[in-house]
């Protein structure tokens, strides 16, 4: 893992929830899990290619890690220390309002074009259990 590489962006087709696809020998792939195993071999039953900086369109080895489906939601958890890296998509910059604390839900939903549960939602999958 190396976080101080820059990210490698997946620059073909993408899907609906923000992850590079592909197809090779008829087969769909999500790239970033297309990249992994190219480089590492068969992904074992139950784990998940993770994003190590959160990029969805990332392909770079270096930031890409096996993982449960449990680690990946601790990562959207801590995901504030890492808006930096990424900052331009659309989650993290309503991560980064909510985290700041200057704005109420309602705000921020405005200022995002999204609404107030989806915002009071996300809130919530950052709270510490």
């Amino acid at each position: 893992m190396n976080l101080d590489k820059p990210c490698k962006e997946w620059q073909g087709a993408v899907n609906n929830k923000g992850y590079g696809k592909l197809a090779v020998k008829g087969l769909d792939w999500l790239a970033h899990r297309y990249e992994y195993t190219k480089e590492h071999g068969h992904i074992p039953k139950g784990l998940i290619v993770r994003h190590l900086c959160n990029n969805k369109l990332c392909i770079e080895i270096e930031h890409l890690a096996l993982g449960t489906y449990q680690d990946n939601t601790d990562d959207q958890r801590r995901s504030g220390s890492q808006i930096g890296r990424k900052g331009n998509s659309p989650r993290a910059a309503k991560i980064a309002d909510i985290l700041e604390g200057k704005m109420t839900a309602e705000q921020i939903a405005v200022k995002h074009k999204t609404s107030r549960g989806a915002i009071n939602k996300l809130r919530k999958t950052l709270e510490p259990r």
